[in-house]
């Protein structure tokens, strides 16, 4: 592997790495490993995280005002996911974490996290964790959470839409409504200013040795389905979780758009392979290729990935200074960020320019 900055490393040109978790780089670490696809820009968190540790998910054409700022909003985050092993919380920052590995893939816009996790009370699992933000359908981010027992253990997930969402200005929302229908999870947010709908919905699927009885929890601005099960030493459990996204701004009718995004009947490995031959016709045209400097490649499609993901281009909105990574420059969009963004697209996709 090749060394990089940032405790980060490459193998092929294609993919970013780390091998190595450093708390002190959570901030630089969320946008290094962010997925996007120009609609939304959701950071490189771990599913387990809250507020507190820069979990955000952006979206395009959401401008609203914040105490005195006027900027994208930071939605409710439907890929929360929270492991108990034997009573133990699953963290990076207690029990033993091993063979630990972070992954961005460049090539295809898929983030993957992998690693062995012990707790105190000596019981191990295996946590295999991948999502991608569609490029097939913008509305759409997809998460596959696999949990391989290595010994006899006793887990409770807890696992739904997060409303305690970071706003670096302010609140954006004047109103949360967390509701169930059937098989979906939903959370509505009104903004402050102008009166925007969001809505984000969540699609649980559960591949288990045996089924699995789900308790729905309310909690303030978060609604979640909890699952207790057993695992015996080699067993695995997956979830599978669409998070979907639609605003007020992209139709008169978010929710019911939303749903019927979620509960379309292709599965993940479906889903993961039209998003990646959407990747594939996108590098066909956009690749930049550099022989004999695997870091100059690396830097270079690293650059054209954030490009890429940063751009809206499923609408005319502008190209923001941070792209869709924070709130950093409240979504403000620069003559000079255009000039540096505006030659790939006119030689790559014109209509884009």
């Amino acid at each position: 592997m090749i060394p990089l900055q940032n405790n980060l490393f490459t193998e092929t040109g294609w993919e970013i790495v780390e091998t190595h978790f450093d708390h002190a780089q959570l901030i630089t670490t969320g946008s290094n490993f962010m997925i996007g696809n120009g609609f939304l820009g959701y950071r490189g968190t771990f599913a387990e995280w809250e507020k507190d540790r820069y979990v955000a998910c952006i979206v395009t054409d959401t401008w609203d005002l914040a105490e005195n700022h006027t900027e994208l909003c930071n939605v409710p985050n439907g890929l929360f996911t929270r492991l108990q092993v034997d009573g133990e919380l699953f963290s990076a920052f207690e029990g033993e974490t091993i063979n630990y590995r972070r992954e961005l893939s460049l090539r295809h816009g898929i983030y993957r996290r992998q690693h062995t996790w012990r707790g105190t009370h000596g019981k191990a699992v295996i946590v295999d964790i991948e999502k991608f933000a569609s490029e097939d359908n913008v509305h759409l981010t997809a998460m596959r959470y696999t949990i391989t027992a290595q010994d006899d253990v006793d887990c409770v997930v807890a696992t739904g839409i997060d409303g305690r969402v970071w706003s670096m200005n302010g609140e954006h929302f004047k109103s949360y409504n967390a509701t169930e229908d059937q098989d979906l999870l939903s959370m509505q947010t009104i903004t402050q200013e102008l009166d925007t709908e969001i809505e984000v919905v969540e699609r649980l699927i559960v591949h288990a040795p045996e089924s699995i009885p789900t308790q729905i929890i309310h909690e303030n601005k978060r609604i979640l389905r909890k699952l207790r099960f057993s695992l015996k030493a080699g067993e695995s459990i997956t979830l599978e979780k669409r998070y979907v996204i639609v605003h007020s701004n992209n139709t008169f009718t978010p929710y019911e758009k939303a749903a019927e995004i979620a509960r379309q009947s292709v599965d993940y490995e479906g889903l993961k392979q039209a998003h990646i031959a959407r990747w594939e016709a996108l590098w066909a045209v956009s690749d930049i290729v550099i022989a004999g400097n695997l870091e100059d490649q690396l830097i270079t499609r690293f650059n054209l990935f954030h490009n890429i993901i940063g751009t809206p281009r499923h609408a005319p909105l502008p190209i923001g200074a941070r792209g869709l990574s924070c709130q950093v420059y409240q979504g403000a969009a620069f003559w000079d960020q255009e000039i540096f963004n505006l030659p790939m697209f006119i030689y790559t996709q014109p209509q884009i320019a």
